[in-house]
């Protein structure tokens, strides 16, 4: 097998899987001018909130107009008071419009018989809970973030066309809705 298959492999375009994680190559075998090249390889393991990441970019939603959402029926002011939110209330004010979206986006994938909105909010719960042994108010929210925007960045179904900026602007949108949803933080 060549380099340029085993990329094609690993790039999900052959149909086939690796399940190795370290492949190496061996050019030239003159012992004196031998190259070896090591490529290391994640065994494909989506995450579903990259699905979500992947339709918030997708051109239509640049279409979408923000919805206006009530703060007083979602409580997030108190929710963000209960936290010590500072920083992140403008992220919230700036992304909270975007529930709607989101929640279509959900709907869409629960009617699949696919219910993932619940495994995203229990993902990200079980990642809050364990940076709030470290973290607490802004600083979690912006570690929940990192760790999040990690997670997808590494994810091979991640839109090869998604810049880091877009990517983690998905992410924040997502993480607000969990925020309202109060699958994160604590409820006033």
């Amino acid at each position: 097998m060549n380099t340029a298959e085993l990329k094609k492999i690993a790039e999900g375009g052959s149909g086939s899987t690796i399940n190795a994680y370290n492949i190496s190559t061996v050019h030239n075998l003159n012992p004196a001018a031998t190259t070896v090249h090591n490529y290391n390889f994640k065994p494909v393991r989506p995450l579903f909130i990259t699905k979500i990441i992947n339709r918030l970019s997708d051109p239509s939603f640049s279409q979408v107009t923000p919805k206006d959402i009530d703060y007083k029926l979602y409580k997030i002011d108190k929710k963000e008071d209960h936290n010590k939110l500072k920083r992140w209330k403008d992220d919230i004010k700036r992304y909270a419009p975007f529930k709607k979206y989101v929640e279509g986006i959900y709907k869409e994938f629960d009617s699949l018989g696919q219910n993932k909105r619940e495994s995203v909010y229990q993902w990200l719960h079980r990642e809050y809970e364990r940076l709030h042994d470290t973290w607490e108010a802004d600083q979690l929210f912006d570690e929940l973030k990192n760790f999040v925007s990690n997670k997808v960045s590494e994810d091979l179904t991640l839109f090869d066309g998604i810049c880091f900026e877009e990517m983690e602007n998905n992410v924040c949108i997502v993480l607000v809705d969990a925020f309202i949803e109060c699958r994160i933080f604590e409820k006033p």
